[in-house]
């Protein structure tokens, strides 16, 4: 794990951590009965995506990959458990799991050849399955209808890389098809605010909020003994929109 990436992980750990010492430090009460909540979550992201990168080739120069469209996006899924943790009159704390499927983007460009020739087009897919140690915060609002929430997760994010495909763009240079998608893992946190509805399809609760993802980097498998580095996909964000039900 890289140092940028572990002075991220404290920070996170103190949103989390920091607010259960200022519970211990005072009075509390229990508002109600220690219960699990499932959350069932859908929505869409707009994403950054892929990475200009020089590609070396034995013997050669190398290649260079351009990105035509660096931004996509598409729709996403979740799933989530959590348990309650500790209460104030204001403020209550839960903890648990949270998953996501954000649906796969096109990623796409040019090879600029030699540094000289563009002759080639490339493209593949990019589909993200972040898994979060997770955190929630619920702020009583004074309002029995709505209350304010706020999010925090930590954990891996699974990259799948596919469908790696390059086409001739002067009808003459024949594809060099030097990588093909690979599966990763890297690490990745997210972090939200949002409003819960209360009582809005029937007792079930209703929640609009915000999410960032910032989820790693992947990257291609080489095919070709010749290629001497690896396509990465660059350190990949996301902004996303979610409406969430939960029982």
């Amino acid at each position: 794990m890289r140092g940028n990436n572990k002075e991220m992980l404290r920070r996170i750990i103190l949103l989390v951590v920091l607010p259960l010492q200022a519970v211990f430090a005072n009075p509390f009460s229990r508002l109600g009965p220690q219960h699990a909540m499932m959350v069932f979550q859908a929505g869409g992201f707009y994403a950054s995506q892929g990475n200009a990168e020089d590609i070396g080739i034995v013997g050669l120069i190398g290649d260079h990959y351009t990105v035509a469209h660096p931004y996509a996006k598409n729709g996403l899924l979740g799933l989530g458990y959590f348990i309650d943790g500790m209460e104030t009159n204001r403020v209550k704390w839960m903890y648990g799991l949270n998953a996501f499927y954000l649906a796969h983007t096109l990623v796409q460009g040019d090879i600029i050849q030699e540094e000289l020739f563009d002759n080639l087009s490339y493209s593949y897919t990019l589909t993200n399955y972040p898994i979060y140690l997770a955190a929630k915060t619920l702020l009583n609002t004074g309002n029995d209808n709505y209350l304010i929430t706020f999010d925090f997760g930590v954990g891996p994010n699974i990259i799948k890389t596919s469908s790696f495909k390059e086409n001739s763009l002067d009808g003459v240079t024949l594809p060099d098809n030097a990588f093909s998608g690979q599966t990763s893992v890297a690490f990745s946190v997210t972090a939200g605010v949002g409003v819960k509805l209360n009582n809005v399809f029937g007792q079930l609760p209703l929640e609009l909020g915000y999410r960032f993802f910032y989820l790693g980097q992947g990257n291609l498998n080489k095919v070709n003994s010749e290629v001497i580095n690896t396509l990465n996909t660059g350190k990949n964000y996301a902004n996303a929109l979610v409406f969430s039900v939960s029982t």
